[in-house]
């Protein structure tokens, strides 16, 4: 009687199943991974950004910069990589890190007609408390945050509110030193 070879040796049917079904499911995840992940890249590539930046991880950004090892270390790879102006994703909300002095100084003027308005992220929580319209931080109105911003200046700069602000100022530190020299 002649026996074929998987009724000789049946073991080589059940390892060649097995490794079948072994690379058609690496083969189907990674596929579905490739689509899933896909359209992401290609959005991200052919965003209207101008400023350079690492491809974020989908869904998550760029935490693993920011929440593993040296943050400073890490800003600083960021800065020789990509230069003064690097773009990143900080869970879902885009955070652009500015490294040079120069435009930081640009960022902060004290100027009414400076272009740059809003230091802060309007969030929809923001908005839907009304924030988005009254103030100095979250203003989106620009005539309004102009109005406002010359009344808020106007109150904090008169020379007598500048020397009771020093006045104040070195009683607290004569008191903490006080206190410092008791302990």
């Amino acid at each position: 009687m002649i026996l074929s070879l998987p009724e000789k040796y049946p073991i080589l049917i059940t390892a060649y199943h097995s490794i079948l079904k072994i690379n058609f499911y690496y083969i189907f995840a990674t596929l579905f991974i490739y689509l899933a992940i896909r359209p992401y890249i290609y959005y991200y590539k052919n965003r209207n950004s101008l400023a350079p930046g690492p491809l974020p991880l989908p869904f998550i950004g760029h935490w693993n910069i920011f929440l593993i090892g040296d943050v400073a270390q890490n800003k600083y790879n960021l800065s020789e990589k990509y230069g003064e102006i690097c773009d990143i994703t900080m869970f879902g909300q885009r955070c652009v890190i500015i490294s040079s002095p120069k435009y930081l100084k640009e960022l902060f003027s004290p100027s009414v007609h400076s272009p740059f308005l809003r230091r802060l992220p309007l969030t929809s929580g923001f908005i839907e408390l009304g924030m988005d319209k009254e103030g100095l931080l979250l203003n989106c109105d620009v005539p309004k945050w102009r109005h406002n911003r010359k009344f808020f200046q106007q109150s904090l700069s008169p020379p007598s509110f500048l020397q009771l602000c020093t006045k104040y100022t070195v009683e607290c530190c004569e008191e903490i030193i006080e206190h410092s020299q008791v302990i």
